[in-house]
């Protein structure tokens, strides 16, 4: 009697187990259909929600459905679909899946980079690894700039050699986004090699990457040098027995904000140290609006014109103005100079 019993037992907590995976498994395609449908709208915000209501799933019935929404072209809506993977970060399993497979099948280089970038919320030494071992085999500088970022942001010690090392790939000298990402993933690390490595480039750049350089050095060691050879004889000095500081990226940045180079004009009160710069500039009807005394776009005009005229002779200068007609049509135009 006692086994016919137990078999009832077991049979009922069977049936209650079978009733909720059935539930489950409802309640997932009722999401995956909602998703579906208003992921076709063509007002972004809907398709924010629609990403982000996949995020109450587990990832291996979102995962193919994601990497799908990595191929929008609007940027809320990539964030938001990175934020759900981000959510997964527990999930080594998915990490792997995603280096592996995953980024190779996203063809959209925006939504691709956003992919890559939610994988330095997955702090696993085999991730940053893989995300490594990627970098070796990619000579796509849109597939390796946002690698470097997500390994600057995972943060492993071990990854400074490896991150030194790339001062002799090919993209080093020949791409700014690449130089500028692996020294802002440096920054991220107060350590001795990292100072010796700044040291070392100081005069091969100019520009932001200059700066931010400058600035590391100064929040790092608590002095400030005035040429390369300066820092250099510095270092030679004070390397055996020097400290090294925490500062981040946003310290750097702050910083680097309130300095106006000698002789230049600030734009709207933004320091400009940058060589390579685009100003975009809205010409459209709402920039005719006016004081008692002038226009926006006459305040713009003056601005961009007085930083133009005080800017170095090695800057490169993009400008482009756009506008919206009444059919909501954007028509841009470019001048370089």
């Amino acid at each position: 009697m006692k086994w016919r019993a137990m078999i009832k037992i077991l049979l009922s907590v069977l049936l209650i187990l079978f009733s909720v995976i059935a539930s489950h498994a409802q309640e997932s395609s009722k999401v995956i259909k909602e998703f579906h449908i208003k992921f076709k709208s063509t007002n972004s915000d809907d398709r924010v929600k629609s990403v982000q209501t996949l995020q109450a799933l587990p990832w291996k019935v979102t995962i193919n459905i994601l990497l799908t929404a990595f191929e929008d072209n609007n940027l809320k809506v990539l964030k938001a679909t990175q934020e759900v993977v981000e959510s997964y970060h527990e999930s080594l399993d998915l990490a792997k899946l995603l280096i592996s497979k995953g980024i190779g099948e996203v063809k959209n280089d925006f939504g691709r980079s956003y992919l890559i970038n939610a994988l330095g919320k997955f702090r696993y030494p085999e991730v940053n690894a893989g995300l490594f071992k990627l970098l070796k085999l990619t000579p796509n500088p849109n597939i390796a700039v946002p690698i470097i970022e997500s390994i600057g942001i995972l943060g492993f010690e071990e990854s400074i050699p490896e991150l030194i090392k790339l001062r002799k790939n090919s993209l080093y000298s020949r791409h700014f986004g690449f130089r500028s990402s692996l020294f802002e993933a440096l920054i991220q690390f107060p350590d001795k090699q990292v100072v010796e490595f700044f040291i070392s480039t100081l005069e091969e750049n100019e520009g932001i990457i200059a700066t931010q350089t400058q600035e590391y050095l100064v929040l790092v060691a608590g002095t400030r040098q005035t040429t390369a050879a300066n820092w250099k004889k510095w270092w030679e000095e004070n390397k055996a027995t020097i400290e090294i500081k925490k500062a981040t990226l946003e310290e750097i940045n702050n910083k680097i904000r309130s300095i106006i180079p000698e002789g230049e004009t600030p734009y709207y009160g933004m320091s400009i140290l940058a060589k390579r710069i685009t100003f975009i500039v809205d010409t459209s009807g709402s920039m005719k609006i006016a004081n008692d005394k002038e226009s926006r776009l006459d305040v713009a005009k003056n601005e961009l014109s007085n930083v133009v005229k005080g800017l170095s002779e090695k800057c490169l200068v993009e400008i482009i103005t756009f506008s919206s007609n009444s059919d909501g049509t954007i028509t841009f135009n470019s001048l370089q100079a």
